[in-house]
This record gives C-alpha cells, sequence and structure tokens, in this order.
C-alpha cells in the first residue's frame, strides 16, 4: 500500500472538496491555507494506482490549478 499527500490549489474549494470526497483510495480531505486550498491523504495499492488516482481523476476536476504530491515512506 502506497499513502502520498496531495496538495490542490484549485479556483472552487467546496466544489473540489465535494468531488473529492468521493473518490475511491482518497482517505482524507482538509482545506488547509497558504500556498495551497486542500490537502488530500491518498492511499492505492502500488504506483501505477496512484499515478492514475492523481493524473486521471483528481487533476480532471474543474477549478483545479494545480498539485504536488509528496510520497510517505
Amino acid at each position: 500500500m502506497i499513502r502520498a499527500y496531495v496538495f490542490i490549489t484549485t479556483s472552487d474549494e467546496d466544489q473540489t472538496m465535494e468531488k473529492v470526497r468521493q473518490m475511491p483510495g482518497v482517505k482524507e480531505a482538509h482545506i488547509v491555507y497558504g500556498t495551497y486550498n486542500i490537502l488530500l491523504i491518498v492511499e492505492a495499492e502500488n504506483s501505477s494506482e496512484l499515478k492514475n488516482l492523481i493524473t486521471k481523476a483528481i487533476r480532471h476536476i474543474d477549478g483545479i490549478v494545480n498539485t504536488m504530491t509528496t510520497i510517505a515512506l
């Protein structure tokens, strides 16, 4: 199991939070203040699944401007 932290900059926090909370693999979602608007804790079975979650699901949400992912060891 791979755990990662995904920091999101979005133009619409409420809409983005509503969508990411429903995604499989998203374990926690928090609004944060600073450079990013939202912090996600996500889990995936392997690096391929993690890549798909981030690049094909999360980044395709309308309003997301930028993401930064850090993988926990």
